[in-house]
């Protein structure tokens, strides 16, 4: 029997844990995700449903097929949403190739391996928490999701889930250094915004191991580590100062938006990111 070539995709709009819940069953089953912040207005909330069409909704009252829904390609894994710089709302359109790439290449780089275990506590509608439910689902290490940060939370997790690695924004990491709340920790990942090189020295002083990671939403999160890329990604510069990445976490499009899918891939098929530094890259 041939393999299908269609998938449902299944949007959630519920908190951090039962997003882990619903995400798993859905990769489980060979389903894609939507996932959405419930924080959100109805009306942003209508807005990106009608931009995604996903077929399902879960949400507080359970799941429901939507009427208006397109199922996609059997390879995708998930649809995250973003505003980008601009302001209006894109669907990016990550892979399960890409999936299974970002969640070895990213083990890799940090040594990932038995004894390990993930802590979640960022939003899992964003793709830096999503792709953590990512890599615990390609390589079988395993994985607390919090509600959110909450320095308290984190700071015991270690003892009290078993958490080895954590992944954090700098502003967090300030607050876990200057708490002394790191010691538990085998490593911690650190994305979203550039990491000064003194607030990197503190961390490393506690004894933890410390990846700069650098990523975006249109590469399942991180995939260049401490300034090399990760196994499976290419990087370059074009024209002597615009970025450009290729490889397999690379998004295929955007949802619904040809137009804006061709103007961000070259030619030759990079993905253009701009004239941006990424940390202490090699290109």
């Amino acid at each position: 029997m041939p393999e299908p070539s269609e998938t449902p995709l299944v949007a959630t709009v519920l908190p951090n844990v039962e997003v882990a819940r619903v995400v798993f069953e859905a990769w489980d089953a060979g389903q894609a995700v939507l996932p959405l912040d419930p924080a959100l207005p109805r009306a942003e909330i209508e807005r990106l449903l009608a931009l995604a069409r996903p077929t399902h909704l879960v949400d507080s009252d359970g799941r429901h097929a939507r009427h208006d829904g397109v199922p996609v390609d059997a390879d995708t894994a998930a649809i995250v949403c973003t505003s980008g710089t601009t302001g209006a709302p894109k669907a990016v359109e990550l892979t399960r190739h890409g999936l299974f790439a970002m969640g070895n290449g990213v083990s890799q780089a940090l040594g990932v391996g038995e004894g390990d275990r993930w802590l979640a506590c960022h939003p899992l509608f964003f793709v830096a928490g999503l792709a953590i439910l990512g890599r615990s689902w390609v390589t079988g290490v395993p994985v607390s999701v919090h509600a959110g940060f909450d320095l308290e939370r984190v700071s015991a997790s270690p003892r009290d889930d078993g958490t080895t690695i954590v992944s954090v924004v700098p502003t967090t990491l300030r607050r876990l250094v200057r708490a002394d709340a790191l010691g538990g920790f085998r490593a911690v990942v650190v994305g979203g915004a550039p990491l000064p090189p003194a607030q990197r020295d503190d961390a490393i002083a506690t004894g933890v191991s410390v990846f700069d990671a650098y990523g975006l939403t249109e590469t399942w999160g991180g995939c260049v580590t401490n300034g090399r890329p990760n196994a499976g990604v290419e990087l370059r510069l074009a024209d002597g100062d615009e970025v450009q990445l290729r490889g397999a976490p690379v998004t295929r499009g955007y949802r619904n938006d040809p137009a804006l899918t061709h103007a961000a891939f070259s030619p030759d098929g990079w993905f253009r990111i701009g004239d941006v530094e990424i940390g202490r890259a090699h290109v």
